[in-house]
């Protein structure tokens, strides 16, 4: 899976009181307040707008009805570096995120709203993926910034027994033809979100036996053989469901944590087969590999959404405010070493720095400056950072001078360079924001 790694510049100096400061550039007021309202005798299920569910239970809060319920979402990354939410626990540790919520609830009156004793509220975060050392973690307030402290367990979390039987079940029988890279064809097709275009059953008999498929006149199965034949798939009879579908969960697990879109891998939906011809065929395998692209045959399946489901990570809130679903990223390949990013600080007003790592949604600034260096160590006589080394990376920048916006972005590997030094152009908002979504 590639690994990306991104700077993103943010300093702050004093600026006058008639000046926009920058740092109203990257906050919290980024995030959609979304907005709902409920009765508190009635058990109620809201959804964000970027998937996350919250579960009330009815007196969950007391106070005058209705109730509001605020939510924010920052689920993808882009929208946890716009917010300027950063991803380091209350000791400085370096976090992985799943995505971040906050939680508000107010009564009729405007009175802000706490849960009542022994009450919880069940939070599912959208099809995030599973993976190990994940929990639960609270924002706090510190330094000026929000830090996060672990909290609690996944609800979810047993499941990574599962996957991982899946994944040496996968390993032992798949990759010997198909790519881990689950967008990559290799002997056998990619097989990224395989389970949103397949049945059930109908993956469990392919995979078990994809031949007798193509021999009992399956059109989906003819369809794949016509695309792939004359490489004929293995038979693994030995496999029961229960264990084929752990492979396909893993498979599953794996596509959201290699952030593969929905129709980024391309399956077969239809295909060219004459069908008064196919009824006359005794000798399916040998009418197959002599197939000519005559007639058009559509399928149609029903994918297997239950699967991408159990992807979900919930966990149950006991309060409102600011919940991150982290786990602490530890890399073997990340050794300190020095390395700085040289801004011409002085051109402005205001510079704003950091640090992302895309594939794990990682984002921290920069603790201090020396001149026109950024430093992300956190100690002035230790200049060393643990950053993965040998990382494609990109240093991004944002700064400001009088009403005036500047932002520059440069490719870098991690680790090839002690310093890099970055220039800035001027840019509007609306284009900064464009081409941090768009990087990101």
């Amino acid at each position: 899976m590639k690994y990306l790694l991104i700077a993103f510049s943010l300093f702050l100096f004093a600026c006058t009181p008639d000046q926009v400061s920058i740092i109203n550039l990257f906050n919290t007021d980024r995030l959609v307040i979304q907005t709902f309202t409920i009765d508190p005798a009635t058990d109620t299920i809201l959804y964000g707008k970027d998937g996350t569910e919250l579960h009330i239970n009815k007196n969950t809060f007391a106070g005058t009805a209705p109730i509001q319920i605020e939510l924010k979402e920052a689920i993808q990354l882009e929208d946890i570096v716009l917010a300027n939410l950063h991803t380091l626990a209350t000791d400085n540790e370096i976090l992985s995120s799943n995505g971040m919520i906050h939680l508000a609830a107010k009564d009729a009156n405007g009175k802000e709203l706490q849960l009542e004793k022994d009450q919880s509220i069940k939070v599912i975060f959208p099809n995030a993926g599973m993976r190990e050392g994940l929990k639960v973690f609270q924002g706090i307030s510190q330094d000026g910034q929000i830090r996060w402290q672990e909290s609690g367990e996944l609800e979810n979390i047993g499941m990574l027994d599962s996957l991982a039987i899946g994944q040496e079940l996968f390993e032992a029988n798949c990759a010997p033809c198909h790519s881990s890279n689950l967008r990559v064809d290799a002997t056998g097709p990619a097989l990224g979100n395989v389970h949103l275009f397949r049945e059930r059953q109908w993956i469990r008999d392919f995979t078990r036996n994809s031949q007798k498929m193509i021999a009992d006149g399956d059109s989906l199965a003819m369809c794949l053989w016509q695309d792939w034949k004359p490489t004929v798939m293995n038979s693994f009879n030995s496999l029961n469901d229960q264990e084929i579908d752990l492979i396909y969960q893993y498979i599953a697990n794996e596509s959201i944590l290699q952030k593969i879109d929905t129709n980024e891998v391309e399956y077969v939906t239809k295909c060219y087969i004459n069908p008064d011809a196919i009824q006359e065929q005794e000798d399916w395998l040998t009418f197959l590999t002599n197939l000519t692209a005559d007639t058009s045959i559509t399928l149609t399946f029903e994918p297997w959404p239950a699967l991408f489901n159990t992807m979900m990570n919930s966990f149950e809130a006991e309060e409102v405010g600011w919940f991150n679903i982290d786990r602490f990223l530890n890399d073997s390949r990340a050794k300190p070493r020095a390395f700085y990013i040289k801004i011409n600080t002085f051109a402005y007003d205001e510079v704003y720095p950091g640090i992302i790592f895309p594939r794990d949604q990682s984002f921290i600034s920069t603790i201090w400056q020396d001149k026109d260096l950024h430093y992300f160590s956190k100690s002035r006589e230790d200049r060393t950072v643990s950053f993965p080394i040998g990382e494609p990376a990109i240093i991004i920048a944002t700064a400001q001078k009088g009403d005036q916006y500047f932002f520059g972005y440069k490719a870098i590997t991690y680790g090839d360079n002690e310093i890099e030094e970055l220039e800035l152009k001027e840019s509007s908002e609306k284009e900064i924001e464009e081409m941090i979504r768009r990087i990101l």
